[in-house]
């Protein structure tokens, strides 16, 4: 998992320790270049990578990823050329949505929400 972002606010850093986020670039100008380096970075291909957006800029990324996917409260142009809008709004469960969708999709979730798991809840 990584975060791009167009604003440079220390916000997205912070959230970004949280989680456990390595890779993460804020104040990102050209959105594609800086997918592209990431993907070059991990070894990625564009059918191998996913990306949620929610505004008009994050349009450029459709031609380097396999997946474009919007939150519920995404721009309208942006939800008709996403391949998938989530039905939970930005900031109220949107990425948790794409993220069990994954686990699903694994075939772990179900062990999971059977189970749970240990972190580093520190």
């Amino acid at each position: 998992m990584a975060l791009l972002s167009g604003g440079k606010g220390g916000a997205t850093d912070q959230r970004a320790r949280q989680l456990g986020i390595v890779h993460v670039l804020t104040g990102v100008k050209d959105k594609p270049a800086a997918l592209m380096g990431l993907q070059h970075q991990l070894a990625l291909t564009p059918d191998q990578t996913a990306f949620v957006g929610d505004d008009l800029n994050d349009l450029a990324v459709r031609p380097v990823v396999g997946l474009l996917v919007a939150p519920a409260n995404a721009v309208a142009p942006l939800r008709r050329r996403a391949d998938w809008v989530l039905d939970r709004n930005g900031g109220q469960g949107a990425v948790r949505r794409l993220s069990e969708a994954i686990l699903q999709t694994r075939g772990t979730w179900a062990q999971l929400a059977r189970n749970g798991w240990r972190d580093r809840n520190d």
